[in-house]
């Protein structure tokens, strides 16, 4: 009965090794369609864990070694394994803990928004508003995206009491119905997130302020779309545009406010031409195990400051020696962009606007404190920045003669005292009020020109 009971625990570590033997060499040979190896070459670290398995079945087929080593072997390997079960058990414990810690860091400003560094800025501060908006704020764009085909992705819907976001992804206009009436007058807004409204209520965002001041100097029913997102460079507004276009949504103006988005994405990754965590998808198509990991809330919350601490003195040698060909590679995608824009609207007979953003290090504005401290913010966590944007933004602007409707607005705030700025890209909705009475006084003033020229054509 012994010798039986013997035999039976040699045929199951037989089986058992057989299979952990299989399973490691079909681990290493598939391990760059698993996504967690180099899939451009089979390398040494495939090799190791074949031959490992090999090894393993080595064993599986020689009985006679297993019997004559298995009171020795197979009890330390026992207590190996059980040793090598605890550490393991340990670890994943304590990743566990870390990584539900880390969810609770990173959505702290959610969970308790009074805790917000936003709401202690004075413009906050007085505004009845702001905790609701900002508890709000992160609920939408710090949460989940929704995939959208060539964009890559659109805010996901949200109902609030200070943002409103629809199934398309597109922000609600005050003043305007859930669609535009057949006979309004469109005007469809493209950019980033200073687009979107970022800081501002529903009310306060430059689309819900161009529906009323159009609305005003047209004199007829105007239909403002905010087709504005976070992290939207000018190459994914294009396209969002084209979209529109061939599902047969014409409109009659065009509006892009962009510059910023283009700029960060070309400093960060050193090229131009990609959108707004190029690497970050990359890696979770080609590398989804990697992806797994990266996008842990572990992850999320340590790579931040390991990147200030590895990256900032990288980057700043890199935009130091190199700024000055990234920067007219970054302009010219812009204006090639506003090529393209410039090419549909002559094809689908609608008048565009570009507005090259007010950029807080270029203004001439008396800053207050606490604009102040938003370029010492932003100098420190990219350092070179200010420089690389100056660079693009003088090239973009030498060029502007040969381009019609290119606008800058840099310069537009340097008579106010006032807070405008709430971070070195963003702007209060007081700001984006100014923004839009601009804006709404360069087209009016371009379609009046207009219309007296036909005027005066009819009458000749």
């Amino acid at each position: 009965m012994r010798k039986i009971r013997k035999h039976m625990r040699f045929k199951t570590i037989n089986v058992i090794t057989v299979v952990i033997g299989t399973f490691v060499i079909v681990l290493g040979l598939t391990a760059d369609w698993l996504g967690i190896s180099n899939p451009t070459t089979f390398g040494i670290g495939q090799i190791v864990v074949i031959i490992l398995g090999f090894v393993v079945l080595l064993f599986a087929f020689q009985p006679k070694i297993i019997s004559s080593t298995y009171n020795y072997v197979i009890r330390k390997w026992l207590t190996v394994i059980n040793k090598i079960a605890v550490l393991f058990l340990s670890i994943f414990i304590v990743l566990v803990v870390l990584e539900i810690g880390c969810t609770i860091l990173i959505k702290r400003p959610v969970l308790f928004s009074s805790d917000n560094r936003m709401l202690d800025l004075p413009y906050y501060r007085s505004k009845d508003w702001s905790k609701t908006y900002w508890r709000e704020h992160f609920e939408v764009f710090a949460g989940q995206r929704i995939y959208s085909p060539y964009v890559i992705w659109r805010t996901a819907p949200f109902e609030g009491e200070t943002i409103n976001i629809n199934e398309r992804g597109i922000r609600r206009t005050i003043g305007v119905k859930d669609s535009c009436d057949i006979e309004s007058y469109d005007v469809f807004a493209f950019g980033g997130s200073t687009m979107i409204g970022f800081g501002s209520p529903d009310w306060g965002t430059i689309p819900s302020y161009l529906q009323e001041y159009l609305s005003k100097t047209l004199d007829e029913p105007v239909c403002v779309t905010n087709f504005g997102d976070i992290g939207y460079i000018s190459s994914q507004c294009v396209i969002m545009l084209y979209k529109q276009i061939i599902e047969g949504n014409v409109p009659d103006i065009v509006i892009f406010y962009n510059g910023l988005n283009d700029s960060i994405v070309s400093y960060y990754d050193k090229t131009v031409g990609v959108h707004t965590g190029v690497n970050s998808i990359r890696i979770k198509l080609e590398t989804p195990f990697k992806g797994i990991l990266v996008h842990s809330n572990l992850a999320q919350f340590l790579l931040p400051k390991l990147h200030k601490i590895f990256r900032v003195a990288n980057l700043y040698n890199y935009t130091n020696n190199h700024a000055d060909d990234l920067a007219s590679q970054a302009a010219e995608t812009y204006l090639n962009n506003f090529n393209v824009v410039q090419s549909l609207a002559s094809k689908y007979d609608f008048k565009v606007f570009f507005f090259f953003e007010p950029f807080i290090k270029l203004s001439e504005k008396t800053l207050t404190i606490e604009e102040k401290k938003a370029i010492q913010t932003m100098d420190y966590s990219m350092p070179g920045f200010a420089k690389f944007m100056s660079e693009i933004y003088s090239f973009i602007e030498s060029k502007s003669s040969g381009y019609k409707n290119m606008h800058f607005l840099n310069n537009i705030f340097d008579d106010l005292n006032e807070q405008i700025w709430i971070d070195f890209a963003h702007i209060t909705p007081e700001g984006n009020k100014i923004i839009s009475k601009m804006i709404s006084y360069i087209i009016s003033q371009k379609i009046t020109m207009e219309n007296l020229f036909l005027q005066n054509q009819k009458n000749t």
